[in-house]
């Protein structure tokens, strides 16, 4: 329940607090991406640094190349919420459904922090859309729970499972409900 709890407040603020270009200001304080260990690729992926970025992939630094908790650096591209890493790193061949240690892939990354466009980007790139991580939250569940209406629609479209349940027992639908979406509780009743 406190999990629940702890959740709820952060949704709140990551669906309300945005700056000037609408990228949210709390969501880089949530889950912090980087670890002492990430290699300077993943580093220039998070930070969105596109010249080192591509001169890592140059010098042959490994695009799955990550840290001991398993961070690619598409996942911190995501995360960092830089498409153009997002974009460098799908084509220099990252593989889009790589999982950190804690089962998160980039699609988490780019719903749990309210990146649109990237989450866009990786369902039009084959993301799974089905996948949970270690508290059994799948994309479409942190979606729902930031009221991101556009990704919710995508992910449903893209055949996402609405009845899966996190390690508490909820579903999008109803952490959508707890949180006051009211379009995307919409979406998710009538979703097949």
């Amino acid at each position: 329940m406190r999990r629940a709890i702890v959740i709820a407040v952060l949704v709140v603020l990551i669906s309300h607090y945005a700056d000037a270009a609408g990228r949210n200001v709390v969501a880089s304080y949530v889950a912090p991406a980087l670890t002492s260990d990430t290699p300077v690729i993943g580093l220039a992926a998070y930070q969105g640094d596109i010249s080192t970025l591509r001169r890592c992939i140059t010098a042959g630094l490994g695009v799955e190349s990550a840290g001991k908790q398993q961070r690619t650096p598409l996942l911190l591209a995501s995360a960092g919420g830089h498409i153009d890493a997002v974009k460098i790193l799908l084509k220099a061949g990252a593989n889009i459904n790589g999982r950190d240690r804690g089962g998160v892939t980039a699609l988490h990354w780019a719903t749990h922090r309210g990146e649109t466009k990237i989450a866009l980007l990786l369902l039009k790139n084959h993301a799974a859309v089905n996948v949970q991580d270690q508290f059994g939250e799948a994309p479409l569940i942190w979606a729902a729970m930031a009221g991101d209406k556009t990704v919710v629609e995508a992910l449903l479209r893209l055949g996402a499972n609405r009845n899966l349940k996190n390690v508490d027992g909820w579903t999008a639908e109803r952490l959508a409900k707890r949180n006051k979406h009211a379009d995307v509780v919409a979406l998710l009743e009538n979703a097949p």
